[in-house]
């Protein structure tokens, strides 16, 4: 506007230069009187300076008028954005701010001219982020939207606290759907009196009663020993919050003797179809109980599992109902004429445990008539040592992942055996090409997923027990079929148990010794299952070595790292060396692994052994899994974590596990 108003008064300025030059012209060069030269030279002048003072107030009405509508025109727009709680804030190319909108000035303060743009909000870097950038900010109380526009230099602020409020409100009273199962409540009834079954329910009832007046919760027992939990996302935070520690009080038990009560748990959550929320809930109660019981499980459709409590196993379940049922189906399987190959599967870098019940399916699945192979090309030490020693023809045996895609099709049985989970087992495609039904799962180790392809009434996984060779010898038992069997095959089922029970020291029961008593009844020596776990001079010095960072990240907890490569089973073992000092109630073993066909980057793998310790959910923290007392991890690889970051991780599972 200054341009334009000088523009004009310039051009004014000549005319009237141009009009009295003419004037002074006329008058030198005419020969008038002076009496009629006077009156037209006033004449000129005045018709000059008229001119020059019209132009000069029109131009003054037209600004006046013009920064008039200007300033009502922004001032509505201004007063409008203002009121739909939206302000401007213009950016230098350095980030400093150099304009901020009345809303700005309001809610922020006009004190932040000047300065940069983190100084607002932190998470706007100018010099990374290129493309128009949406965020979420919360400042006094109150909640923004964000949205940078780095090719105009311009942020807008929107107040969206009543959304956000609304939002999580609606968060907060969503429903959720929980169920809980009195853990071994079927074992109770079989052993117990209906007044000590009461008592059992009661105390349970009366557990319920306390939190639902606490929590918001409502509760239904829809049938013996099982209910139905109702409560909303704000009273199961508030639970999550302190662990679910009031279940901890069934575990005090002062009315009956040698009855230790304990409940499974699970909850569905993300959902607004009940009949979703309630399939979730009994999803996560499965694998509540599938992982050991005495724990809380949270289904989600948004995020993975999450598990709480777990603080000790499961009553040992005395009850042989559950295998009698698998072994009856598998054997049934066996029997029919349209499965004609068997193919079984251990997990990687396979142990005694997963070779041992995979040579004896292998046995009793060639006396049935059918083809039979085990898919397992990788083996730690000691399971390298037993096959040279107890299995011939092993090439004829032992297939490659290829191999046994190739003959895979609806006429094959698929048995997987000591885990549970597609990701652990050589072969990514096992399931791809095999019939749901087809499909056998023997395992003891705890579950955090299983494949959807599965179908429950052929799973068997019992994390009680104390290996699969003990799970696969009561199968035998129960189906007769103990003559079939090679006296190598029942040795090595008596290794794998003496070994993943490390000889009866953890994860035994009556039903481990009764396994054991049955082996060394059909054959198995005990002297020369002990006589496998024998180490080496070279391994027992590397153990040794292994046992130098030893140290203690908070009482009773104990780890070890070594940033060499070591053989599979040799971390396992000085994993329990550690367990061995008194005093001593979890112990982590980290060492290198050869490298990945996969990558060229280095791999470690965590071993984590516990005495009444959960260690599995320590090591789920880190990527890995497995049993309540004995557990394992592995690396990201694929991030090249380092070994100092790999412990660090672990150690921090570790100093955050409140279990």
């Amino acid at each position: 506007m200054k341009k334009n108003t000088k523009f004009i008064w310039i051009i004014a300025l000549i005319v009237l230069l141009i009009i009295m030059f003419s004037l002074i012209i006329y008058l030198l060069v005419t020969n008038l009187s002076l009496s009629i030269k006077v009156p037209i030279t006033f004449l000129l002048s005045f018709l000059s300076f008229s001119m020059l003072f019209f132009i000069y107030w029109d131009h003054k009405w037209t600004q006046e008028r013009c920064l008039s509508i200007k300033k009502s025109v922004n001032f509505y727009f201004e007063n409008v954005i203002s009121n739909s709680g939206i302000g401007i804030v213009v950016l230098a190319p350095t980030g400093k701010i150099i304009w901020i909108s009345e809303f700005i000035t309001s809610r922020f303060n006009k004190k932040i001219i000047n300065k940069q743009i983190t100084h607002l909000i932190p998470s706007i870097n100018i010099t990374t982020i290129m493309e128009d950038y949406e965020t979420v900010i919360s400042k006094n109380n109150l909640f923004y939207k964000v949205k940078y526009f780095p090719k105009q230099l311009m942020i807008t602020i929107k107040d969206i606290t009543q959304e956000q409020t609304a939002i999580n409100y609606y968060e907060l009273e969503q429903a959720i759907i929980g169920e809980l199962d009195i853990d071994n409540f079927q074992q109770f009834q079989s052993i117990l009196s209906e007044e000590e079954i009461f008592i059992i329910q009661s105390k349970v009832i009366n557990l319920l009663e306390s939190i639902s007046k606490k929590y918001n919760l409502a509760f239904r027992q829809y049938v013996n020993g099982k209910f139905l939990l109702i409560t909303n996302k704000s009273n199961l935070d508030r639970m999550i919050a302190t662990n679910f520690y009031e279940f901890d009080s069934l575990k005090i038990n002062d009315t009956l003797k040698n009855v230790r009560i304990s409940v499974s748990i699970g909850f569905g959550v993300g959902s607004n179809k009940f009949d979703k929320l309630n399939e979730m809930a009994k999803d996560g109660i499965r694998q509540s109980q599938s992982r050991g019981g005495d724990q809380v499980t949270i289904i989600s459709d948004k995020e993975k599992p999450k598990y709480y409590g777990s603080k000790s196993e499961i009553s040992i379940n005395e009850s042989r109902t559950e295998i009698k049922n698998i072994s009856q189906n598998f054997k049934d399987k066996l029997l029919d004429p349209s499965i004609d190959t068997i193919i079984i599967y251990g997990h990687k870098d396979a142990d005694l445990d997963a070779i041992g019940s995979s040579m004896a399916i292998y046995e009793i699945a060639k006396h049935f008539d059918k083809e039979a192979y085990i898919q397992n090309q990788t083996f730690d030490n000691t399971a390298k040592k037993s096959i040279s020693k107890y299995i011939e023809n092993e090439s004829k045996i032992f297939i490659s992942p290829s191999k046994a895609n190739s003959i895979t099709n609806n006429k094959t049985l698929v048995v997987v055996l000591d885990c549970s989970d597609s990701s652990r087992v050589e072969n990514p495609k096992i399931f791809m090409k095999a019939l749901p039904q087809n499909i056998f799962v023997f395992d003891h180790h705890r579950v955090s997923k299983l494949d959807d392809v599965l179908l429950s009434f052929n799973v068997y996984i019992e994390s009680t027990a104390s290996s699969t060779c003990e799970i696969i010898t009561e199968l035998i038992a129960f189906n007769q079929l103990k003559s079939i069997l090679t006296n190598n095959t029942i040795q090595m089922l008596m290794n794998g148990l003496y070994m993943d029970s490390n000889q009866f020291q953890k994860s035994t029961s009556s039903k481990t010794f009764f396994a054991a008593s049955l082996l060394e009844e059909w054959g198995a020596k005990s002297e020369n299952a002990i006589g496998i776990l024998k180490i080496s001079n070279e391994t027992h010095e590397l153990i040794q070595k292994i046992l130098k960072n030893l140290r203690e990240i908070k009482p009773g907890y104990w780890l070890t790292s070594y940033n060499e490569i070591v053989p599979t089973d040799v971390v396992s073992m000085t994993a329990d060396e550690i367990l061995r000092i008194d005093g001593r109630n979890a112990a982590f073993v980290i060492a290198k692994q050869p490298k990945s066909s996969k990558s060229e980057n280095d791999i470690f793998k965590l071993s984590a052994r516990g005495i009444k310790t959960n260690v599995q959910i320590i090591a789920e923290e880190v990527g890995g899994g497995g049993h309540f007392s004995a557990a394992a991890a592995i690396s990201d690889y694929k991030s090249k974590e380092t070994i100092e970051v790999f412990t660090d991780n672990v150690i921090q599972a570790i100093i955050s596990n409140r279990n």
